[in-house]
Formats: structure tokens, sequence, C-alpha cells
């Protein structure tokens, strides 16, 4: 399978490590670009406004000025992003903001004095939210849409790994027993799952290590929060987060986690595929319809919307475990069944009916399955002749070989099965 798909991972490796890394490092430095324009650009219709108030007096000076005080406001906030947070001061401001809040802000208000008052514990004082680290973007690709990329790289490898056997003939010469049908399909899971994570393994590492090298490695204690629950707004039908106890994780356990899961996910697709490759016994089907079922995930949005809950039997949709278990994918999809224990439930499930059809159909096989045939022409009909002695047959098979010598055909050209 290396031998095979060497060239295609290595190409993968680079266009996903490299080119993810480099997209956060241009994203950042964008943003940052943008907001030190959007600053500037504001601060010149601020001075316009204020010079126009300068002339005018009453009503008319009123209006001006009410309309400098959202942009003022804006300019505040857009000079606070980027710049570094001082955890006591905001968790100060914060409480204050919670003793006054209304019932429905409560709970979101809370799991941001959770988070901070977490990174005061660990005795982190200061914060830049807006600065993506190598750790942070190791968490952020092992919990995120990016998993379609390698859901599509493990499709590729594992849905031609039997038809492709199967349409080229070699599959049943190597497979004239059902025990030995049954300890092949197992190899080739095993060696699809070998690949598959050993190349996401090295995925996190070179993330972990050029995003690293652009952006700065991160601190490792840096609390993430996890095992948010959500409660759905009677007026708007959006889910809110109600007052609970909050969680969280060390930076480090939530991208091992998340690393973890992304790969327990992704080995269930690739049963999938497999199981594919074996039922259906065509390259570009199997290849077809696991491809569908890997973007389906990016239309789960729409089918939450439109089949509720029963888009939460698609299994491509749990490829982001770690965002079900931080707590993020509900409030993408605003569905609240997008829950780790839900997502484990229906990947188990997947797992298991892909497995039992996979061994069913490397057991069974199909009815009127063909008979192992050779590729090449039959030849002539074989003659049996016996020989009194070993004297006589050695002489007769020297008789043969001296016959079967053409002019310009070389002795080495001849052999004797023997």
């Amino acid at each position: 399978l290396w031998a095979h798909r060497a060239r295609a991972l290595i190409i993968a490796f680079v266009v996903i490590v490299a080119g993810g890394s480099l997209l956060a490092y241009q994203g950042q430095r964008s943003l940052r670009i943008n907001t030190q324009n959007n600053i500037v650009m504001l601060k010149r219709e601020v001075n316009k406004l204020q010079r126009q108030a300068v002339r005018t007096s009453g009503t008319k000076r009123q209006a001006i000025e009410q309309n400098i005080r959202p942009l003022k406001s804006e300019i505040s906030l857009l000079e606070t992003q980027g710049q570094v947070i001082d955890v006591r001061t905001q968790l100060k401001n914060l409480r204050s903001t919670l003793n006054a809040a209304p019932p429905s802000q409560r709970g979101s208000l809370e799991e941001q004095v959770a988070l901070y008052q977490a990174m005061s514990n660990r005795g982190i004082h200061y914060y830049n939210a807006n600065a993506n680290t190598g750790l942070s973007i190791v968490g952020s690709v092992f919990s995120g849409t990016a998993l379609i990329l390698f859901g599509l790289m493990a499709a590729g490898i594992a849905s031609d790994r039997v038809s492709s056997e199967l349409e080229g003939g070699t599959w049943g010469p190597l497979l004239l027993h059902a025990p030995r049908r049954v300890q092949e399909y197992w190899a080739k899971l095993a060696a699809s799952l070998a690949v598959v994570w050993g190349f996401m393994a090295a995925s996190a590492a070179g993330f972990f290590l050029l995003a690293g090298g652009l952006l700065g490695f991160g601190n490792p204690r840096m609390p993430v929060m996890i095992g948010v629950h959500y409660a759905k707004s009677g007026q708007s039908g959006m889910l809110t987060v109600p007052p609970q106890t909050f969680h969280v994780v060390s930076q480090l356990t939530y991208d091992a986690g998340t690393v973890g899961m992304a790969m327990l996910a992704m080995g269930t697709m690739t049963a999938i595929f497999i199981a594919l490759s074996m039922l259906t016994r065509s390259t570009v089907f199997s290849l077809v319809v696991s491809a569908v079922l890997v973007i389906s995930a990016v239309m789960a949005a729409v089918a939450a919307r439109v089949a509720g809950w029963l888009a939460v039997l698609d299994p491509a949709v749990h490829l982001q475990l770690g965002a079900e278990w931080a707590g993020r994918l509900p409030i993408q999809y605003n569905l609240r069944a997008l829950t780790l224990g839900h997502g484990a439930e229906v990947l188990a499930l997947w797992s298991a009916a892909a497995l039992v059809g996979g061994v069913a159909a490397a057991a069974g096989g199909r009815a009127g399955d063909p008979a192992p045939r050779s590729t090449r022409h039959g030849g002539s009909v074989p003659r049996v002749v016996a020989h009194a002695t070993d004297a006589d047959e050695a002489a007769w098979v020297a008789h043969q070989v001296w016959l079967a010598h053409r002019p310009g055909r070389r002795w080495a050209h001849l052999a004797v099965l023997a």
C-alpha cells in the first residue's frame, strides 16, 4: 500500500500541513493589517465629523456628536484586538457584568468567567484571544472541517483496496476458500488504517512544528472549555448556554484528545470505505460514493434544518468529535443532539455495520462468482507419459528438451518443472 501510495501521500502531507500553516499565518497577518487599516479609516471619519461639529451648533451638533460616539467605541474595540489582555482585569470586569446581566445572558458570561478563572489559577496572567499558536492550530484542525480533507484522503486509500483486485482478476486466486478471504479482508483493513492513522499523526506533528515556527508554539497549560451543554431559546429557537458547571482541560490535553478522536472517527470511515469496495466491486463507484459521504458533512447544517435529528445519523458529521467534546458543534448546526456521547454511539453503530458487512462479503462472496481463471491463453493440453525406470524418464526428458530447442532460441530459455 505504501509503495503504491507513497508519492500521493507525501504530496498530500505537504499540501495540507504546509498549506494550512501558511494560511493560518497569512490569515493572522491579514487580520492585523485589516484591523490597522480600519482604525485609520475610522479615525479619519471621526476627525472629519469633529471638524463639522466645531462649525455647527444646536441640534445639528448633537446629532454629529451622537454619530461620533459609536465610531469611537468601534475604534476602541479594534484597538484591543490583537493586544494582550490582563486576565485579572478582564475577570474583574466579567464578574461585574455578570452581576447585572439578565438571566438569558448569565450562562455565556459564566462560561467566560470560568475560562479566565482557570487561566488565573494556572498562573496565566496575560492572554491574546486572537493569537494562533502551533498548539491551538493542531486542536483547530483535528476538531474542525479540515478533517474533510483527511476523509477524502482516506477514501482514496481505502476505496480501491478490494475492488481494484477484483477488477484486475488478482483477488480470486488468493481467496480459494472462505477463511483466507476473511484474513485478507482484515489485512486490507489493517493496512489502510495504519496508513491513514500514520498520516494523521504525522500531520499533527507537522502542524505543531511548522505552525509553531511561524506563529509560536503556545502555552500547553492554556485552558480549553469542554463539555458545554445548551438549551433552546423559546423565542428564537436558537441554542443558548444555560448556567451549569463548566469544565476545562489544558491545551495539550485537548490537542491529544482531538487527534485521538479524529483517528477513531476516521477509522470508522475507513471501515465503511473498505466495505463499499467489497460490496460494490467497482473502484469508480465506491470512490464516488465514499467521496459523497465525506462531503455530506458540509451539508450537515442544511440537513439539520430539514431533517432535524436525522442529520445526526450521518457518520461524516461526527468526524469533528473534538468539536462535539468542546461543545462547539451544536452551536454550529443549532442541533443539541450533536454531543460527544451521541457521536460516539453513531460511529460505533456504523463501525459495527461496516465490519459485519465487510466480513460477510469476504466470507460468503456472491452467488455465481466466477472461478479463478488465468489471464493468459490456456496453451496445449498436457500429455501424461509413464516410464519403467528413472533412467528412461531422464532420457525422455532430455530428448523433449532437445526437441523444444529451436534455431535462435537459447538453451537458458528452456526449463524442466520437476
